[in-house]
């Protein structure tokens, strides 16, 4: 059967191949169960792909191929340290050495022969040369001629920060003078990136230069056309072109005198000017405005003013009509919105109410500053106009001006009419002393009257005292409200001359006889022929009976003084009332 490798129940660390089993259970008896261990196979490395590492940019990358029968359970190692289960495939990677190895599930281990593996950098773009010519007078014939070497493949190149490449071609020619953003790079993506200035060599040259202005709607701007370099000038054509939809040329101002007798400009075509100069010598200026076109705006934008510069357009010649070299520069004039206004035209009040107008503003530019101006030196700044309570002198004609953060303006008026309330005949009055039947009047020429009473006539008669009010109101809806206190006149009792305090219930004592009942205060005394004081009480209502100290006065005349005060609306004061009066029995 085969040699014996042990009597225990677990066999470890052993080869491939049969094995058999024998458990005992006596001497007769046993069981025999086989096992085949089969060999997993060796782990090998066959062999590993990689690429190198580009301008530093960590982009290498190395792929293992292992011989297995189950290569699901290996993990992979490029540092012979840590083991991962990335298929075999390993990205991302710098310049370095690296140790390839392979690990299965039970730790058998496999080491790539040629270890260790080298990845290079692979150095990008190398810029050894480049060549500049510069512009020559505004023709635009410049040019940058960039060489560059890599370690392989084809070179981009571009000058416009990476638009616009060429491939394998650094030539880059009909430049105008200027700034440049070049870039230089491989197909592995490395790059370099560096600026470049393309000068210009100027010889002597004419320049016209249009200026710049703003203005608003429907207001007036000037461009100034300036000239420099104007030397041996014999004569010269021009056009300048403007947008119709802005502006509209109406003219020029401020020409130079050494042009005011041969120039012309023509402004007949919408949009265009034509300028002509016809000289008897040529003639040189120094650096300056030859005129200023004058522009009305006509909608909000920009326009731009520019010399035609196109063949046969805008030339000037020497004597000998040959053109001057001329470069023409681009002008522009701004036409700002001006504010408008919503406002209604007039408003009508009455006096006492209180006016205010809310217009509404729109289009400006930035902030708006609001002026108004009015009847009698009227000035504010607010946004609303508030008049209040409002009276017949601020009737007239009010205007608002708004002004923009460009200055732009816009004005409108307001025509107010502060109508009269009615007048209201005892206005003046706050108390009246009146007798009974007394025709109140609130005055005439009112459409309407309205009494608390709830009588609507003109006049009411007066039969009780007391508050009245009334509302009137004017043809024109114009309303009046005011109030008067009705006391009757008089004094507001009477004393009788004589009485009789016999006991008939007939005149059996002597005192006031109320007429009015508005008496606030009130003391009454009694003096007999000596002053002596008889008699005195603070009650209206009662009088004295005849006696002195409960004895019967003697017959005859008697002096008697009242001091009482009145309420009412009217500033209170003590009245005197003194006399005499006869004890007859």
């Amino acid at each position: 059967m085969g040699d014996t490798i042990g009597f225990n129940l677990d066999v470890l660390n052993l080869s491939a191949g049969a094995y058999s089993l024998v458990v005992a259970y006596s001497e007769c008896s046993s069981m025999i169960a086989t096992y085949l261990v089969e060999d997993d196979g060796n782990l090998q490395i066959d062999s590993i792909a990689f690429t190198n590492d580009h301008c530093s940019s960590g982009s290498a990358t190395l792929a293992i191929y292992a011989n297995t029968t189950n290569p699901d359970i290996l993990t992979y190692s490029i540092d012979g340290v840590n083991f991962l289960p990335t298929g075999g495939v390993f990205t991302n990677l710098s310049e370095g050495s690296y140790i390839v190895m392979t690990r299965d599930s039970n730790n058998c281990e496999g080491y790539y022969e040629n270890n260790p593996v080298i990845i290079q950098n692979i150095a990008g773009v190398e810029i050894i040369s480049d060549n500049i010519t510069p512009e020559n007078d505004f023709s635009s014939d410049g040019s940058i001629y960039l060489e560059a070497i890599v370690a392989g493949g084809d070179i981009y190149y571009s000058i416009y920060n990476g638009s616009s490449p060429q491939t394998n071609n650094g030539l880059f020619q009909n430049l105008s003078a200027g700034l440049y953003y070049c870039k230089v790079w491989d197909g592995f993506g490395c790059d370099t990136t560096f600026e470049v200035i393309v000068p210009r060599n100027t010889t002597t040259i004419l320049e016209a230069i249009s200026g710049f202005g703003n203005a608003c709607v429907n207001d007036t701007v000037v461009s100034s056309l300036n000239l420099e370099q104007f030397n041996g000038v014999f004569s010269f054509v021009a056009k300048i072109y403007y947008d119709i939809n802005v502006v509209n040329c109406v003219g020029y101002i401020d020409l130079l005198p050494e042009l005011e007798a041969v120039f012309n400009a023509n402004i007949s075509t919408p949009g265009e000017v034509i300028l002509t100069w016809q000289g008897t010598l040529p003639l040189t200026l120094p650096d300056t405005v030859m005129t200023k076109l004058v522009f009305g705006g006509l909608g909000e934008g920009v326009s731009l003013i520019y010399w035609e510069a196109g063949p046969g357009q805008s030339v000037f010649f020497d004597q000998k009509m040959d053109t001057i070299n001329a470069v023409c520069y681009v002008g522009e004039v701004q036409i700002f919105s001006s504010p408008e206004i919503d406002m209604q035209p007039n408003e009508k009040a009455c006096s006492g109410d209180t006016i205010l107008v809310e217009p509404t503003v729109t289009d400006g530019n930035g902030t708006i500053i609001y002026e108004w101006t009015g009847p009698n030196d009227y000035q504010s700044q607010n946004y609303e106009l508030v008049l209040s309570p409002a009276n017949i002198n601020q009737t007239g004609t009010y205007t608002l001006t708004v002004i923009d953060t460009m200055y732009c303006k816009k004005s409108q008026n307001i025509n107010i009419n502060v109508i009269p309330s009615p007048e209201i005949a005892f206005s003046g009055y706050d108390t009246l002393w009146v007798e009974p039947g007394f025709l109140l009047d609130a005055g005439y020429g009112a459409e309407s009257y309205y009494w608390n009473t709830g009588e609507t006539t003109e006049t009411i008669v007066i039969d009780s005292m007391g508050n009245y009010i009334v509302e009137v109101t004017s043809y024109e809806n114009c309303k009046s409200t005011d109030a008067i206190q009705i006391l009757w006149a008089g004094t507001p009792f009477y004393l009788p001359n004589a009485f009789t305090p016999n006991g008939d219930g007939l005149n059996d004592s002597f005192g006031p006889i109320l007429r009015y009942d508005y008496v606030n205060r009130y003391h009454m005394s009694i003096y007999n022929r000596w002053g002596q004081v008889i008699y005195e009480t603070t009650d209206i209502n009662k009088g004295w009976d005849g006696t002195y100290k409960g004895s019967p006065c003697m017959l005859g005349a008697y002096v008697y003084r009242i001091v009482y005060e009145e309420f009412g609306q009217q500033p209170i004061e003590s009245k005197v009332v003194e006399g005499t009066v006869m004890l007859v029995r």
